[in-house]
């Protein structure tokens, strides 16, 4: 491993190596240096590292390097000896760490008989035992003994030892000296020492038309050019391998590293890197992992994205972030589609990527572009004689000589519609697509494509963190010693000296009936339902009051009918102990049948209920919908949504059930979580409010009055059913009931078209009003940049509506990235565990990046990077300078969709892309009715 890890000395005299940066010659004789004696003769010391810890360590508790001076150089350049050279091995310092246990056997699966450090020490035993973890085996009593081992070395976090019921069961103690369990908190973020610039650097000038807001890179020749480091009409141009003696055109002058700042410093290394680790044919390598699914086996390539940061007093640091792309088998190829033109137009914008050739993976990625009008779609003997005169690798030749005549072929391109970009030809059989979430989506329209549904649901590798950081530091470590840099990049972590802080948010309160508080998570927020009541019943404004009831669409069984019944009752009983009456009429009891399952005749099932905008309906959907199943729900759900005249702001709340899910609402036992989740939902739907957040935590001072509300928003993209690619800002406000205190309690919407990405100023009003925001702190969430337009909006709202008031105002921004934020780490012994919910990292008083997922999850926990923009008026010295972040993290337990699994997003900028995908998937077109019924206090979206 090449990042570094901060040491510790324990209270008890335990020996810790201490973190040393080998030099290039210490490297090199790492590389050089070859067991000649013992069990391990003949292997490397860095492939003994790797599969044997235990023998090194053995060889450093006896001293075996005293007398092989090659030995003790290399193990101390790899840092493995301190000052003193007595110190034993800290096992964070090995590539896979594995500290001694007990030798736990398994007897089960593949590999039964084996012990768990002989499985660990292949990457298919790691992938398996990882397997186990992700599904937590050892948590079902059946392999005794597992738990425990897989704590001793590391592999489980403090969250599953919580929940240890057992001693164990074997638990022979380790020979070697027990280590303490030193606690650090650690990022994929690291600090760029001056001098990484080995080569001259040249500034050019350019017409290039980009965007102008992040650095871009790519490699021409010998050179790599960088964008948007040096303004918007300068290049950066670099020759990293140093064969080139002068300027890579006429025009260019050099400059120094000195004349860089510490932010374009930054940006222009982590870029360099971008660049090079795309072109180095990272496809040569062994895949991070292969995951079976069907009859395929798919490889999960890690693919790392490197950006420039600055921290503290401008100090650069550089943030890595890694995901995996799906790579199909040869086999799973396009090469079973007709040629026909409504294929090849359907093909249009997926991506694929070319089988292997005698040459290797080509490790690029391709998209398939629109027809041209003299192109090629069958094969002909012509085209064929014309592709084989064409120099090309055997295995291109061998398909086009052998292909059948007719057999269909595309044209391919990294950039389609770039003018005079580079197109290729291809065989749809020499084609693999892509196994993207958006690609697959793609697929799905394409004709007879008949394993498309089989494929659908492939997911992404969720990398365990100790995975995860190896696979960073891996990477790292090969660009190092390909871009000759002497010492490897430093890791940040709280342990270390650096401008970057770590700390921890609080989980906060939420306040129900009469004023009660508790944790607004889990079972705890609907036990303080029934104790206490909702926070608020809104009073009744309708005509009449409204009728709960059920409706079962598809042709249902027996106990279908028997379960939609109970399901009705209990919750119409839930919902009256929180004090939601329903007016009675005749058959209410019993869920009504609906047989058909046209899409167009379900307006006609609401009728039939004779069900309007002040009613309530569960909408079961039988299990013989089969596929059909997604449709109907949006469908009918957009058909509730219109329920009504267009001048009355009330929509016909509803909630589906889907008795597909068998293991959830057979039974009402196994149904009792899933019935709280409905009643909470049905509550807010109806207008209520099941509970708020105390915010006063935001103050630093107590006993302020003046009130703080926020407002998020998002640009969603999306298409009616005609086709046209509509443009939609939905705006979400959270505000104090009363306009003051501290309690956030209303939630409401306002949704409208409009014409491109950015909302327009009069649109960015009614988002937050200047009535409610006058005197207030006013805290702004866009889900990603705010484009200048908007800042210019807010600045003018604010200078007109709300600066003589008093009030304040921040734009704060939720920043998307393609691999996302720096996943951070919290460190137990030899191992990575995933940090708390409320972790933060701060890079400066406007920059950080937060966890606000539970850290009970698969894989390693996603942060955001948020960064407040701007601040406009006076914010009070009452206020807590935390304050912003603590907002997004907050507001991301104000979910009254489900009390167990709460967004990674503030409910400001999550409800916006709900509310985008729920009207995409019901298939209507977007119109003023939409927008009117959308907007408002009963969360449709939920």
């Amino acid at each position: 491993s090449s990042s570094s890890s901060s040491s510790s000395s324990s209270s008890r005299g335990h020996r810790v190596a201490r973190r040393q940066q080998p030099g290039a010659g210490a490297a090199s004789a790492v590389d050089e240096y070859v067991f000649d004696f013992g069990g391990q003769r003949g292997k490397s010391l860095s492939e003994v590292i790797r599969s044997e810890p235990k023998y090194v360590e053995w060889l450093i508790d006896e001293r075996v390097y005293e007398n092989r001076d090659n030995l003790r150089r290399a193990l101390e350049a790899h840092s493995l000896l301190g000052g003193h050279s007595s110190a034993s091995v800290d096992p964070s310092h090995l590539a896979n760490p594995l500290p001694p246990a007990g030798e736990y056997t398994f007897t089960f699966g593949k590999y039964q008989g084996k012990s768990l450090t002989a499985v660990m020490a292949s990457e298919d035993g790691k992938s398996f035992v990882e397997f186990l973890i992700e599904r937590r085996a050892y948590e079902k009593g059946k392999f005794p003994g597992l738990r425990e081992a897989l704590e001793d070395h590391g592999l489980l976090g403090v969250q599953a030892k919580q929940h240890r019921t057992e001693a164990p069961s074997f638990a022979p103690k380790p020979k070697a000296p027990v280590r303490a369990a030193v606690e650090d908190i650690s990022a994929d973020i690291f600090k760029l020492p001056r001098g990484l610039l080995l080569h001259r650097v040249y500034s050019c000038e350019t017409s290039w038309k980009g965007n102008h807001y992040e650095p871009r890179g790519w490699r021409r020749g010998r050179w790599t050019y960088v964008a948007n480091v040096a303004g918007g009409t300068k290049l950066l141009a670099c020759n990293l391998d140093g064969s080139a003696d002068g300027p890579p055109r006429p025009g260019c002058e050099e400059i120094q590293e000195t004349d860089l700042s510490s932010e374009q410093y930054a940006n222009l290394v982590s870029t360099l890197l971008d660049v090079e680790a795309e072109e180095s044919k990272r496809w040569e390598r062994p895949p991070s992992a292969t995951l079976k699914h069907m009859h395929w086996n798919i490889e999960l390539r890690p693919r790392f994205n490197f950006r420039g940061l600055v921290a503290g007093e401008a100090e650069p640091y550089m943030s890595v972030t890694m995901v995996h792309e799906l790579v199909p088998p040869e086999n799973l190829n396009l090469g079973a589609l007709q040629a026909s033109e409504e294929v090849a137009d359907a093909l249009v914008g997926v991506k694929v990527y070319p089988v292997r050739t005698e040459k290797g993976d080509p490790g690029q990625i391709y998209q398939i572009c629109p027809r041209e009008p003299d192109q090629v779609l069958q094969l002909t003997e012509a085209k064929r004689e014309q592709m084989l005169a064409i120099n090309m690798t055997e295995r291109s030749r061998r398909s086009w000589r052998d292909a059948p005549l007719g057999a269909l072929i595309v044209s391919v391109a990294k950039h389609c519609n770039r003018e005079g970009g580079f197109r290729l030809d291809y065989l749809a059989s020499d084609l693999r697509p892509s196994l993207s979430s958006i690609n697959q989506q793609k697929l799905q329209q394409v004709p007879a494509l008949e394993w498309t549904t089989i494929a659908m649901g492939i997911k992404k590798d969720t990398s365990m963190p100790s995975k995860r950081q190896s696979l960073v530091a891996e990477e790292l470590e090969r660009l190092r010693a390909k871009l000759g840099w002497q010492h490897s990049l430093q890791r940040v972590s709280r342990g270390t000296p650096s401008s970057i802080t770590f700390g921890h948010l609080s989980k906060p309160t939420a306040v129900f009936g009469g004023g009660h508080r508790g944790v607004p998570t889990g079972t705890a927020v609907y036990g303080h339902l029934q104790r206490s009541g909702p926070f608020r019943i809104a009073a009744t404004s309708t005509r009449r009051i409204g009728r709960l009831r059920g409706l079962l669409l598809g042709e249902a069984s027996s106990t279908e009918m028997r379960r939609a019944g109970e399901i009705l009752a209990e919750v119409r009983a839930e919902l009256r102990t929180f004090g939601v009456e329903f007016a009675p009429a005749l058959g209410d009891d019993e869920a009504m049948s609906w047989d058909s399952i046209g899409l167009d005749s379900l307006a006609g099932a609401l009728d039939a209920a004779d069900l309007g905008p002040e009613d309530a309906v569960l909408l079961f959907g039988a299990r013989s919908l089969g596929s059909m199943a997604e449709a109907i729900r949006n469908r009918i759900k957009h058909e509730c949504l219109l329920r009504g005249s267009t001048d009355e702001p009330r929509h016909l709340a509803n909630q589906w059930v889907d008795f597909a899910n068998d293991g959830v609402w057979k039974t009402q036992q196994s149904s009792r979580y899933s019935i709280q989740n409905v009643c909470i939902g049905m509550l807010s739907k109806l207008g209520h409010t099941p509970f708020a957040l105390d915010v006063s935590a935001w103050r630093s001072q107590p006993g302020v009055q003046h009130g703080a509300l926020v407002a998020g928003y998002d640009v969603c993209h999306l298409k009616d059913t005609a086709g046209r690619l509509v443009h939609v800002a939905v705006g979400v406000l959270v505000s104090p009931e009363t306009g003051e205190g501290s309690t956030l309690s209303s939630i409401s919407s306002v949704v409208k078209r409009i014409e491109g990405e950015t909302v327009p100023a009069d649109h960015l009003r009614r988002i937050a009003p200047p009535g409610p925001s006058r005197g207030k702190l006013l805290i702004i969430h866009r889900d990603g940049r705010f484009p200048n337009d908007e800042l210019e909006g807010w600045r003018s709202y604010f200078e007109d509506e709300l600066k003589d008031s008093g009030a304040a105002l921040l734009l704060v921004e939720v920043v998307k990235q393609s691999c996302g934020a720096p996943r951070m780490y919290k460190r137990r012994g030899a191992g990575a565990d995933n940090v708390e919910e409320g972790t933060y990292l701060k890079l400066s008083d406007d920059n950080v990046v937060i966890t606000s997922s539970p850290d009970r999850v698969p894989g390693t926990v996603k942060p955001l990077h948020i960064k407040l923009r701007e601040t406009l008026g006076e914010v009070g010295h009452e206020w807590d300078p935390m304050a912003w972040v603590k907002s997004i993290f907050d507001l991301s337990f104000l979910h009254h969709g489900s009390l167990y699994r709460a967004p990674r997003l503030p409910i400001t900028t999550h409800f916006a892309d709900r509310i985008a995908y729920s009207v995409a998937k019901g298939g209507i077109i977007w119109d003023e009715a939409v927008e009117q019924k959308m907007s408002g206090s009963q969360q449709p979206w939920l």
